[in-house]
């Protein structure tokens, strides 16, 4: 079978990764072309356009970068046209991906969405252009609940794939000594307006704890120029594509909201969930967040486990308060460990990237 998948940033390209391996075992004779990074090129994908391309596309920018958007949009489209697959697969990305669902559709091309968009968190308008999938594999175990309310039934939870990767890795690596030796990890994000947003904020909590070792989890996509205020840091360390290694070492971290949270919580590192955005995301966020939490952890938990600090302004005071506390509070941070085994327990679902893999190709045969 001819699978065109598109991934519209650096997690996206790591949930896919497992997903293609799924179908590789499911179908050897699959053929993969689309939008993706290393991770997905590693198994297989003939990249179109690569991840990189739309690294910039964050909400707040999106006038800036429509003309892009634009053409990269038709770009793809007479590219999945004349790659005629039999699978159109969409990860994240709601807005590169939501409009290719519509064109797809239209042409009678099954889509399917592999982590769907967060309609649950803002935007529930979106949910009736899902409606035109042929199905749905969530990984947050709260989204088959709210999908089916809102009337779509094709929906399958199948795990979180972070929990295998997580799981994997320490059973490879268990007698590898360790590379990254920092007490605090430092996970600034995985776009280049995320890190140039916080870099600045980041090296000055480095400088607040001068007697602490922090190591910066780097992303080889970002240029390092973004990462400059943190390398003038005495006590800073930068590694490249090395984030599981880092957490692995790490007694605390700072992790800019997103997936990134969660791997933490999976190796059990006590964090502080930080969000800086622009005036105007802040006032979209008082306006139309509908869920009372930013970080998955907490969405999962349905409490709240971890600190979350976001705002326009660095607060700086409030992010090395609850550092200063991570580090050194016994019973805060066991406290949050015992919360983070049961939200990991939620993430497990064996064998779940097989599972989707064999149900997508059910539906297409």
């Amino acid at each position: 079978m001819r699978y065109y998948v598109i991934a519209g940033e650096a997690s996206g390209d790591l949930q896919g990764r497992v997903l293609l391996d799924a179908l590789r075992d499911a179908d050897p004779a699959a053929v993969f072309r689309g939008i993706g990074g290393d991770k997905m090129e590693s198994v297989g994908l003939e990249s179109f356009a690569r991840v990189e391309e739309m690294a910039y596309m964050g909400f707040e920018k999106i006038l800036v970068q429509l003309p892009r958007l634009i053409q990269l949009q038709r770009r793809c489209r007479q590219d999945l046209l004349n790659f005629q697959p039999d699978a159109l697969i969409l990860i994240d990305s709601s807005g590169f991906n939501l409009p290719m669902l519509a064109f797809a559709h239209r042409r009678h091309i099954k889509v399917f969405y592999y982590i769907p968009p967060k309609v649950w968190a803002w935007g529930k308008f979106r949910v009736k252009r899902l409606r035109a999938l042929t199905a749905i594999y969530s990984i947050l175990p709260f989204e088959k609940q709210f999908f089916r309310q809102n009337g779509i039934r094709r929906v399958r939870y199948i795990g979180n794939p972070l929990y295998g990767l997580v799981a994997h890795y320490k059973a490879t690596h268990s007698d590898s000594p360790k590379s990254v030796q920092g007490e605090v990890a430092l996970l600034p994000g995985s776009r280049i307006q995320e890190v140039k947003s916080n870099a600045g904020v980041f090296a000055q909590i480095a400088r607040a704890f001068p007697n602490v070792n922090f190591s910066v989890a780097g992303m080889r996509a970002i240029p390092d120029i973004y990462y400059t205020p943190l390398m003038l840091c005495p006590n800073v360390s930068l590694h490249y594509n090395q984030t599981y290694s880092l957490l692995a070492s790490a007694k605390a971290a700072v992790v800019t909201v997103g997936t990134a949270v969660l791997e933490a919580s999976l190796w059990h590192v006590p964090q502080v969930a930080y969000y800086r955005v622009t005036p105007f995301l802040m006032v979209m966020k008082t306006l139309f967040l509908l869920t009372p939490y930013v970080s998955l952890v907490n969405l999962i938990a349905g409490k709240s486990v971890i600190k979350e600090i976001v705002g326009v302004r660095p607060q700086l005071h409030a992010l090395q308060g609850e550092l200063q506390r991570l580090l050194n509070d016994q019973a805060y941070r066991k406290r949050i460990q015992k919360e983070y085994q049961k939200v990991n327990a939620k993430l497990q679902e064996p064998n779940g990237p097989q599972k989707a893999a064999e149900d997508l190709l059910k539906r297409i045969r």
